[in-house]
């Protein structure tokens, strides 16, 4: 969605993004490989591993459902992110770009990523993992929520020898400005914020 700034920081939430961090490190290889869809395998986002955890068509929020990903329900990690994202997430995944790579400059594409407003949440990172949008360039720092304008030309560079790690979530334009209130949480719940 269109922002008046490329990256906004909308608060912390250092006491999830602990928790998270510690099971994200314990969700073994095989699961980033199997859960990871193979349309995100080649191309633009080829050095990216994810989880997904909530999805929604491009067309509308209509038809959102939570992915089945028997290794984050097993060890909490699916109840540590939805107690980290607004309930009106309408799209929630756990990327890991690897050590020493990039995600190369593109501006997403479809409805559900130009029209709802995109968000990241760093659980995994290093001072030397770079996000730029637009002219902007900077370091997503642990546990902060930051908002990005996805409609702008974006990349990410990983100079460190460690997987970065966030939490990806996307709200409806009707969840508000105010969604935040200190630990991520949103009054409405996601069947109130389904586009008309």
């Amino acid at each position: 969605m269109k922002l008046l700034e490329c990256i906004r920081v909308c608060g912390e939430n250092a006491r999830d993004a602990v928790v998270i961090k510690d099971l994200v490190r314990a969700v073994p290889e095989y699961a980033w490989v199997r859960h990871t869809p193979s349309w995100r395998s080649v191309g633009t986002h080829e050095n990216v591993k994810c989880l997904i955890l909530r999805f929604c068509s491009d067309d509308d929020y209509v038809g959102w459902y939570d992915v089945h990903c028997p290794v984050a329900d097993s060890i909490g990690l699916r109840d540590s992110v939805m107690r980290a994202v607004p309930p009106c997430a309408v799209r929630i995944l756990i990327a890991r770009l690897r050590p020493y790579s990039v995600i190369p400059a593109h501006v997403d594409a479809g409805n559900t990523l130009t029209v709802c407003r995109r968000f990241h949440f760093p659980v995994v990172t290093d001072s030397r993992v770079l996000f730029g949008v637009g002219d902007v360039v900077k370091h997503l720092s642990y546990g902060v929520y930051y908002e990005i304008d996805n409609t702008q030309l974006h990349w990410c560079v990983n100079n460190s020898s460690a997987h970065r790690i966030h939490v990806i979530f996307d709200l409806p334009p009707s969840c508000g400005e105010n969604w935040f209130c200190g630990r991520g949480c949103c009054a409405a719940s996601l069947q109130d914020h389904k586009l008309q």
